[in-house]
């Protein structure tokens, strides 16, 4: 019972980390659009396939148009990894308060995933890229043991 419980509270806790940040990218995408130009990269699946699998064409061109927004359509971005981390973590320490920072960083390494899978396709500037994975791991662990009362 005890190991089922471990488990339900790390699926909890990366399902509310992917809501959160599911939620808020999109009212980012929704109050600051994308140009239309990125939009429609985007929706072409033969480019996306192409950019994944590492062609530079591909790449560069999806660049350009990524490169073409502005700074605050990224670091809501970022933003919205952080606090996905921080939701998920304080998910998780309500719910296993033993088990608080090993869920913590398991919500990190699922960002950290979601980061470089996406990065794949989507070529990310390198200070988004590195944000992405470095803010989350901290706000994620510092959740934990903030709950946990490691501070006081």
């Amino acid at each position: 019972m005890d190991i089922l419980h471990h488990v339900l509270s790390a699926v909890a806790a990366v399902a509310a980390f992917g809501i959160t940040v599911a939620i808020i990218e999109k009212l980012s995408h929704k109050l600051m659009p994308a140009p239309s130009d990125l939009r429609a990269l985007c929706k072409d699946k033969v480019l996306m396939k192409a950019s994944s699998k590492g062609d530079a064409t591909a790449r560069a061109t999806l660049k350009r148009a990524i490169d073409a927004m502005g700074f605050k359509h990224k670091g809501v971005i970022v933003l919205g990894w952080t606090l996905g981390a921080v939701v998920g973590s304080s998910v998780g320490a309500l719910l296993n308060e033993p088990f608080a920072p090993r869920i913590a960083l398991l919500v990190a390494a699922f960002n950290a995933f979601g980061v470089w899978f996406v990065g794949r396709m989507l070529p990310h500037p390198r200070w988004m890229s590195t944000c992405g994975y470095l803010l989350p791991w901290a706000a994620a662990v510092m959740t934990a043991f903030a709950w946990t009362g490691c501070f006081t």
